[in-house]
């Protein structure tokens, strides 16, 4: 197997172990890069020149140490620029890095550039007009999904070890299911460097295996316990959270898999519970959320029209509505915390659908529902966010076009490390391969391809 398809945790192994050089690390991830990056366009500011100076001097003594990595473009960084996807920020460049960056390089990676997002994080499909369009490494024709779609992508391709992302609606769970890898959600406010007022938002991480996602979760939470494996109380298995329309692949899939899991020994019971009141909690503190941060672009021309629109949207609630939402959202969290007194998991779809053609902006139909906004395809995420608990996406299995569908596991606020073990263990009896199709990739030509949503 090569260096770039082993597991960020094999790749440490390694490099303690000195049989490999964290510039050995590094240089075959670039070459990786070189393979795919032409059609993927997963890190589309690379500075792998630049760390290839640096890579002999690279400690592999730190929990991260001489794996490579990228930020984030919605993550600021002191000394790479961080356009945020728009042109409004093209050529922005912060004085320091987000509190997440920071102990992620205090870990020992060595940094090799930014991951692609969609404009502001908005939306689940990764594409801009600063840097252009991610692709799926499944499927080059098919989403990579959002916000994280390019750490999520260029992990799947082992161009990098492991990667940070951030979530606000299923943006660390959307694009591993997509692209085949793993992707934590975190405990609201668990990682540093969040917003106080509107805890929704997080950032988290994306690795191939668990593993992983628990080697770089150590570094960002300051916990690093490993919970005994024992049997979990009777775990939940809802097919659609409760009435979402769901695509029948991604059904049978999530199906499959509960099954699985109980043939793991443990109890499944299907169950439907109701946390549609969290819809309209998300929608207004989302928009609340944009409003704050970017209340300045609400009329820039040079901003994507859903940006506009969420920022407009928050400019215009009352007060009094913000209020209400952070009270039914306290009051979610109750019914959630009633829920998991009975079961110590919840499986679930990641995502309601596949990954979607790269021209779509948003998915507009699911089993003949319409949905009328940009986020309404991905409320089996957004629901879960609004609960404040820890969620992790494994890959489940494929659909019949070969495309990557995640199984959502949530478990109870705080428990993440708790989640991680369990979640090993059903990663273990799913046995989902993660590597994606890297030869028929480098063999694409990109002028070949549909165009995505900006041409």
């Amino acid at each position: 197997m090569d260096l770039p398809d082993l597991s960020a945790v094999a790749q440490q192994e390694l490099l303690k172990s000195g049989e490999i050089s964290a510039a050995e690390l590094l240089a075959a991830c670039a070459e990786r890069a070189a393979l795919v990056e032409p059609v993927v366009n997963a890190l589309p500011m690379e500075r792998w020149e630049q760390a290839t100076q640096q890579a002999n001097a690279v400690a592999v003594d730190g929990p991260l140490g001489g794996l490579v990595t990228a930020f984030k473009d919605l993550a600021d960084t002191k000394d790479l620029p961080t356009t945020y996807g728009s042109l409004v920020f093209a050529d922005h460049q912060p004085v320091a890095d987000h509190p997440a960056v920071a102990l992620v390089r205090q870990a020992g990676v060595q940094v090799v550039g930014k991951t692609n997002t969609p404009e502001f994080g908005a939306g689940s499909h990764t594409f801009n007009p600063v840097y252009g369009l991610t692709r799926n490494p499944w499927d080059p024709t098919r989403s990579a999904g959002g916000s994280s779609g390019g750490a999520a992508a260029a992990v799947a391709c082992g161009v990098l070890s492991i990667a940070d992302g951030s979530d606000l609606g299923g943006s660390l769970r959307n694009p591993p299911s997509f692209c085949g890898v793993v992707g934590l959600r975190p405990t609201s406010g668990r990682v540093p460097g969040g917003d106080p007022k509107y805890v929704m938002a997080t950032q988290g991480s994306i690795g191939r295996t668990v593993a992983d996602v628990a080697l770089h979760d150590a570094v960002l939470s300051g916990q690093d316990d490993r919970p005994l494996t024992e049997m979990p109380l009777p775990v939940a298995y809802s097919p659609d959270l409760g009435g979402l329309p769901v695509a029948p692949e991604v059904h049978r899939i999530i199906k499959k898999a509960a099954e699985t899991i109980e043939q793991l020994g443990w109890s499944v019971d299907q169950q439907e519970p109701d946390f549609s009141k969290a819809d309209r909690c998300f929608e207004t503190l989302r928009a609340a959320f944009y409003a704050q941060k970017f209340f300045a672009l609400a009329e820039d021309e040079r901003v994507k029209a859903t940006v506009r629109a969420e920022v407009n949207l928050g400019l215009g609630l009352p007060a009094e509505s913000i209020e209400q939402a952070l009270a039914t959202e306290q009051n979610l969290r109750e019914d959630w915390d009633v829920f998991f007194s009975k079961y110590d998991l919840l499986i679930a779809p990641t995502s309601q659908v596949p990954a979607f053609p790269v021209g779509q902006e948003w998915v507009r139909e699911i089993n003949g529902t319409s949905l009328d906004h940009y986020t309404n395809w991905m409320r089996s995420s957004s629901r879960v966010t609004v609960s404040g608990c820890p969620s992790i996406s494994l890959p489940a299995g494929f659909t019949s076009e070969g495309l990557p569908v995640g199984v959502q596991i949530v478990a109870p606020r705080g428990t993440d490390r708790q989640l991680l073990s369990w979640a090993g263990l059903i990663e273990e009896a799913l046995g989902v391969p993660v590597r994606p199709p890297i030869e028929a990739l480098a063999a694409t030509d990109p002028s070949r391809l549909p165009p995505g949503p900006l041409g």
